[in-house]
């Protein structure tokens, strides 16, 4: 077992401390630290829980092309279909169904309690880097001063 300091990309330490993970692989590594730490970050949990188009979690099933965010941009809504919404949330979740059906009921409830441990863990262990914005570091491979 190695250890790794997963450190966030975007964040100050000072502001967003690092953990350490003990884990066989960097990949292991960031898929714990993804499922124990970052699923049940507040800021993570509330931006899945927004449904607002911009800047959230559900931004990515509004708009999945440069045409549909500009036309967005120019009527300051969302004009794509609802069952097209649906579909995109469906393919995000293809490995857990239920999870994806128990995602689009809250998108057309808001009820909150829908949204299970389980549910938070698939979308952050789901999430590309560049969404979830963390690196790890093989602790061994750092200088020693």
């Amino acid at each position: 077992m190695k250890k790794f300091l997963i450190c966030s990309c975007e964040e100050s330490v000072i502001d967003y401390p690092p953990s350490f993970v003990i884990a066989e692989t960097e990949d292991k590594a960031m898929q714990k630290f993804l499922r124990e730490v970052y699923s049940k970050n507040d800021i993570f949990r509330s931006s899945v829980l927004d449904l607002a188009a911009n800047m959230t979690f559900v931004e990515q099933f509004y708009f999945s092309n440069e045409r549909e965010r500009r036309r967005f941009d120019n009527k300051k809504k969302v004009v794509v279909e609802k069952e097209i919404v649906k579909n995109r949330v469906e393919r995000f979740f293809s490995t857990n169904p239920n999870l994806g059906k128990l995602f689009v009921r809250y998108m057309e409830t808001k009820d909150a309690s829908l949204i299970s441990d389980d549910v938070f863990e698939f979308i952050a262990t789901s999430e590309s880097k560049e969404r979830h914005g963390h690196v790890a570091l093989d602790v061994d491979s750092l200088n020693t001063v």
